[in-house]
């Protein structure tokens, strides 16, 4: 059986590893958009900072928090201005990111 946790788990590891089919399956069976992970790092913010966009844009229909910060106080704006990912910056502000 496949809990809640273990979808998010997944969810967390499809964004991080540019998964684009299965972070649309895990969504489609109920992954939460905006779980975190043990540094409070949500599935945005690993989209981003890898600059998978196509994820970034699913993520984003889907509600996730574009504000949401890490540990570290980073937002995935913030990761976005740091690696330079101009067309991610812009895709993150048009989404309402404001820091």
């Amino acid at each position: 059986m496949t809990t809640t946790n273990d979808v998010n788990e997944a969810l967390l590891l499809a964004t991080k590893e540019g998964d684009l089919e299965a972070v649309k399956s895990l969504l489609a069976q109920g992954a939460d958009v905006n779980t975190k992970d043990k540094e409070n790092a949500t599935p945005l913010m690993r989209s981003v900072s890898r600059n998978y966009i196509e994820i970034v844009k699913i993520l984003l229909e889907k509600g996730a928090d574009v504000n949401a910060k890490n540990d570290w106080d980073y937002t995935p704006l913030r990761y976005a201005t740091k690696l330079n990912l101009a067309e991610m910056e812009k895709l993150l502000r048009d989404a309402g990111a404001t820091n």
